[in-house]
Formats: C-alpha cells, structure tokens, sequence
C-alpha cells in the first residue's frame, strides 16, 4: 500500500491488546504460510507468544507485543524475550510482532547479535499493508477505515460416510457450542451441501445414500461473534473431539470418516433454494480426517503413513520412478503402496484424453470376425491380438500403430494419424476377408466383443491406479473420502539365485517352479525369474497379502510385515534347497539392476 509508515498508523486505532495475537496468527497462516498455530495464554496486555510451522517445516516461536500508542519504539529489552523463548524451547526461528515499530539500532542488534538464528519482525504499517492486501484478511479485519476484528461469520460444510461400507452416517451433533476467545459454534443437521465446497468428492453410491438419494446431505457448522481465520482449525478440532468423545462411537471393523469442504462467508439467510449458489469461498481446500480408534486422523496419514523401520529410498531419480518403494533395511524387503480410483474429467484430465486418442487409434484399426476354419488365411498377417468370440468364432485385431510423438490435442491427433505401411497391409487383409465372407466390424463392436472377454478396452468407468509417488505427490487429486478396499499393498523381495554358467540352470528352474506350485496361497504370489541385465540369475518374489479395511496403512503394516518376513524366509529356505548359494539381494539387485540406492552403505 502507498504512502508514509506513520501514515498508515491510523489504520490501526480499532485494535486492541486482546485481538492483536489473532491478527497475527491470522497474518501468519495467510500471508506467510504457516500451519499448526497455536496462541498460548499471555498476561493479557498482548504480550503473547505464537506456535507454528513455517513452509519449509520449522518450528516457529512468534512474539506479540502491542502498544496503544503505535509511534512507540520497542527496544533491544523487548526484542531480546523473542531469543530467550527460542533458546528455552531449542527453536531456531522466530517473528517479533509489534503494533508499533523498531529503531534502526534494535534491528540491527537483533539481526547481527543472534548469528544461530532465523529472526524477523512485522511492525505496525507493514501488519496495515498486509492485511489490506489480503482480500481474507481485509474481510475479516477491516472495517470503516480500521483494523478491527469484524463481526463476521464463517460456515464449514462437512459431511460423516462410515467405511469400508461406504454409506452415509448420520450423528446428532449439539445445536449450538462454545469455544475459546467466546466463540460460538452452531451446527445445522441435513443439510444440503454444494459438492463443488467438497471437492475432490468420492461421491457416494445411491444405493446406499438412505433416502438422500445419491444427494450430499450433511452438516453445516457456523462460527461467530470473535470470528477470525484460525477459528476455522478450532471449530473443526472441536467436531473431531464430540466424536472421538462419544462412548458410544466405537465400531468393531468399521471408522468414520469426516471431510471438511471449503469453508465460507455465509449469506444473511441460507436455505435449500441456494445451496448450489456460488460462495466468497476462504483459501483452504478440503480435508479428510478420520475418526480412528482413540484418536483422529489426517486421511492423508491414514492412507500413507508407515512404521518407523521403512524408509523411503535414499537416491532415486526421475525416470526410476515406477520402482519408487519403501525399504525395511533390517529385513532387506520392499514396500508398495498403491491406491486405485475412478477417472474424473476434471481430475484426470491427462488419461481422459489419452483414451480419446485410444479411441481415434481404434477408429483405424481393422477387425475381423473369424470362424475356425479361417484362421490359416492370415497365416502371413498376424493380428496383434486375438479374441475369442463364440465356440467356433474368434476375433482377429490389427491396431493401427501409434507415433511415438504426436499432437496433445485430439483433433490434430486424429488429423495427422497416418501409417502408409499399415494401410497397404490393411487393404490386403480387407481383400482376404471379403474373397473369403468374412465379416469386417467396426471398432466400437469390436470393444464390446473385448469387453465380454473381461479386458474391456473403454469401460463406461474407467479406473486409475496411483503409484506409492504418485500418492505423495498428487494426493490432492483422490476424490474423498477414499475407498479402504482400493488400496493394494504389496511386498517385494529379490533372492540371487546363480550365475549364467550353472550347467544345472534350467533343471534348478524346473524344480523351483514345481516347488513353487505347492506353496500355500498360492494367489498371493508372483515369482518373476530375472535373468536378461546381467550373468547373474535372480528370483523376484512378490507377495500381495490380504489385509484389514478398517486398518490404516501403519496399523496393517505392523501386521502384514511379519506375515511378509515369515513367506520370504520360507521362500528363502525352499530356494537355497535347489540353489545353495542363494541369499536375499534386494538392495543390492535395486542398485545393480534399477539404478536405485535403497541404503547407502
């Protein structure tokens, strides 16, 4: 904002030393980023410390100081408590927040003097310019050419699904709630609630919507009185807090789960007829918690927290990706993770239109229904795939080729879709089929032919599954609250086995395969021999276990993890039967063969 510090002063004339450390908390969570704030109790001049997280994940300790007369100059006496709270709680970053300003000598000290540590200051005009540059900030704290905390109210919607039966949950929240700082929290019970406040949404199946029919009904709760951003957090730690408090909110195999959506300024009068009415929406996303056990946790947490001996690889780079995994270093395993979901246009943008292209693809390929008898005619033009049709009927598919580089675009990709090769060979085959009176389809019947042989090319939903980065890089993408059932969990153990020279290779083979055959859950298993990058032979031996719904990731890990060591040691134990020099090579294999270093030694 334009113009002279001490002009900017007046702008402060309706605050006071009881709003001043929410404004800064306020300050702090939307124009510096900060999460997890916490105001701790003062001695109610404003004199107040802030705990929070900066962006890069420091631990901030933050001081108010508020004077009445904002010309004031706080010294090198008020700036020095900012470094005995760092020192006493062995924190390196701190703000020092002051309605008035600081000479040029405390700045000088305070920046010079503490060398250790990271310190800043907000004075009086920069808090004016901040808040009146922040369209949040200036609708809850300006008013009538002053700061003040605003009248103000603020709804979150949110709604309860009990999973993994994935239905609607209904609980009789208090109407009306008390918080800090006099607070109040009112909470409407069936509410309509505006899908686009909740999104990425996992809409719920109708089927098992009650009498909502397929509608997102669920709760609205709106603060007022002393309503300032941080109120926000403190309003939904109080809903998560009357659930995890009831007694009577205990499920055998099941949890709630409860999404927050975009809170918002409410209009004077909210009804049904403008639930779908667009909102002066606040800066914060949805979020999922779920109400787990004895405590509440971030879906987030939920779906991709782990036990402390698993640890993320220590180099990997970008085009090692797909082998991006957990590694249990005393065990010499790895672990994966993988969430599946439906395609969401908006979501998933990128694979909706690579099925487009599929489409188009499709559009010039040939398909031929074949009788038994026929197959011999195209003895020299192999189809690239084949299907069974009916018991004397089969379909034979040749694909049109895809250029390694084509145009993003759908239109332009279908234009500049050419194969000169392909369509010579695809006006020969047309000449058979017709010599011969066979029918030619197109492809859409084609699909459906496919799609009886349970391998449907363009499924009326298609799915996307979402690698363990994936997860951790695109999680805001998974429509919530997620599906328990779509996660997969699979472990993954590398034995050495032999060299290249083993003049009984193939017969050890032989019987290791047989061996195999016997083992117990046998569906649980994959057993891969790699023996193509080096002279070396190897074993990859994967293993998909079932595992609880109603369990968080940790939770099953704890669980999953000792069935896991005991399959790869008896594995182990069969294998060193057939080859005796054979021993676990998993973070080895992972560097040698993948370029991946699990564990530096």
């Amino acid at each position: 904002m334009p113009g002279r510090p001490k002009d900017k002063l007046k702008y402060l004339n309706g605050l006071n030393e009881k709003d001043f450390p929410f404004l800064i908390a306020d300050i702090l969570n939307l124009h510096y980023n900060h999460s997890n704030i916490k105001i701790m109790d003062g001695t109610g001049d404003g004199k107040r410390d802030i705990f929070s997280i900066d962006q890069k994940g420091n631990r901030v300790i933050t001081q108010c100081k508020f004077h009445y007369d904002f010309s004031k100059t706080s010294g090198s006496s008020e700036t020095d408590e900012i470094v005995i709270a760092l020192n006493k709680f062995g924190y390196n970053h701190g703000f020092f927040c002051t309605s008035g300003k600081l000479s040029p000598q405390s700045k000088r000290e305070y920046s010079d003097n503490y060398i250790n540590f990271s310190l800043n200051w907000i004075e009086g005009h920069e808090m004016v310019d901040i808040v009146l540059e922040n369209p949040t900030l200036r609708r809850i704290w300006f008013e009538n050419e002053k700061i003040h905390l605003i009248d103000n109210r603020i709804s979150i919607p949110f709604i309860l699904r009990k999973l993994p039966e994935g239905i609607l949950f209904e609980y009789n929240f208090p109407d009306s709630l008390a918080l800090q700082n006099e607070i109040h929290l009112k909470i409407k019970q069936r509410e309509f609630i505006n899908p686009r406040q909740l999104h990425p949404l996992n809409h719920l199946d109708i089927r098992k919507s009650k009498n909502a029919f397929g509608r997102e009904i669920g709760y609205c709760a709106t603060i007022e009185k002393n309503v300032n951003f941080n109120s926000i957090n403190d309003a939904k730690e109080e809903i998560l807090n009357i659930l995890l408090n009831d007694t009577n909110f205990q499920f055998e195999d099941s949890y709630v789960s409860i999404r927050f959506g975009i809170p918002y300024f409410p209009e004077q009068e909210e009804s049904y007829r403008n639930f779908k009415a667009e909102k002066f929406n606040l800066p914060i996303n949805s979020e999922t918690y779920v109400v787990y056990k004895d405590a509440f946790i971030d879906e987030y947490d939920f779906l991709i927290d782990v036990t402390d001996d698993w640890k993320l690889p220590d180099r990997i780079h970008m085009s090692q990706l797909d082998n991006f995994c957990y590694y249990n270093q005393e065990q010499d395993f790895v672990f994966y993770l993988e969430y599946t979901c439906e395609v969401s246009k908006d979501l998933h943008p990128h694979i909706v239109r690579q099925i487009e292209i599929e489409k188009v693809i499709w559009s010039k390929s040939l398909f031929i229904i074949v009788d038994n008898n026929s197959d011999e005619l195209f003895a020299d033009y192999p189809p690239d795939e084949l299907y069974i049709y009916t018991n004397i009927h089969k379909l034979f598919c040749w694909i049109h080729p895809t250029p390694m580089i084509h145009p993003a675009d759908v239109i332009e990709f279908e234009n500049s879709l050419k194969n000169d090769e392909f369509e010579l060979l695809k006006t020969t085959i047309i000449n058979v089929a017709h010599q011969n009176n066979l029918e030619i389809i197109d492809w859409q019947k084609a699909s459906k032919i496919i799609a009886i042989n349970n391998d449907d090319p363009f499924p009326s939903n298609p799915k996307t599954t979402y690698r363990l980065v994936d997860i951790f890089e695109e999680f805001d993408t998974i429509p919530s609250p997620i599906n328990p059932e779509s996660r997969l969990f699979i472990f993954e153990c590398v034995f050495f086995l032999s060299e290249h020279n083993d003049l009984l290779l193939k017969e050890r083979i032989n019987s290791l395969e047989e061996l195999f055959d016997g083992i117990g859950n046998a569906n649980h298993y994959n057993f891969t021999i790699d023996d193509q990058t080096t002279n070396s032979i190897f074993l990859r031996a994967v293993y998909n276990p079932a595992y609880k719904l109603h369990l968080s990731t940790l939770e099953n890990l704890k669980i999953l993890n000792k069935d896991a060591q005991q399959s790869f040691e008896n594995i182990e134990k069969k294998v060193k039967k057939i080859f005796p020099k054979a021993n676990r090579y998993t973070n080895d294999y992972w560097f040698e063969e993948l370029g991946v270093f699990l564990k530096r030694d």
